[in-house]
């Protein structure tokens, strides 16, 4: 339990807890960081952006998903077919994309 409590506890010089800040300069490929959400308190935008500064040559984008996810699929009930509506699959279904749930579609952000 120590080794988990040392590495998830988050520290000084350390973006993501359990990774020394100077490991992100040792990643040599091309790296694409996604911003963390704005309210997100377990990817905040906050680390996104270290990681992003940490990793020479990395491209920070804007996620791909509304800024509301994660709150849209858990509060979501199964589509007729039975599928859950999951924070992976929710922004890419059809019925997440409507206008009718999702007021941000085609909104510039």
């Amino acid at each position: 339990m120590e080794r988990w409590l040392d590495a998830f506890v988050p520290k000084p010089n350390e973006a993501i807890p359990g990774v020394p800040d100077w490991e992100f300069a040792t990643i040599k490929v091309p790296t694409l960081v996604i911003r963390g959400g704005e309210d997100d308190y377990d990817h905040p935008k906050r680390t996104s952006l270290e990681v992003h500064a940490l990793i020479k040559g990395s491209r920070l984008i804007e996620p791909p998903w509304p800024e509301d996810a994660w709150e849209r699929a858990v509060s979501r009930p199964p589509t007729k077919d039975g599928a859950a509506c999951s924070i992976r699959g929710c922004w890419r279904h059809p019925r997440c994309w409507t206008s009718s749930t999702n007021p941000d579609r085609g909104r510039a952000r």
